[in-house]
């Protein structure tokens, strides 16, 4: 009744099937969180040189350092 479940055949195959896949489901979620990082350093810098731009008006004009700060990072997100 049980002689089938001593043959081994496949068994190799079914392992590097199993094991390929787990392989490029992590090599997925790593190139994922990979651009993500990217992504928001990106963003960061953009964020950060819109301060720095609008801080050069700001001693002067509080209203003008927003607009600048504003004008500059749309410009700078939306060109990429």
């Amino acid at each position: 009744m049980f002689k089938h479940l001593d043959n081994e055949k496949g068994v190799s195959q079914i392992i590097v099937v199993v094991a390929l896949s787990a392989l490029i489901g992590a090599s997925a979620l790593v190139i994922d969180v990979g651009s993500a990082m990217a992504e928001r350093i990106k963003l960061s810098n953009a964020v950060d040189a819109a301060a720095l731009a609008g801080g050069l008006e700001l001693p002067v004009d509080p209203d003008a350092a927003i607009a600048q700060a504003e004008a500059y990072i749309v410009s700078t997100v939306l060109v990429r």
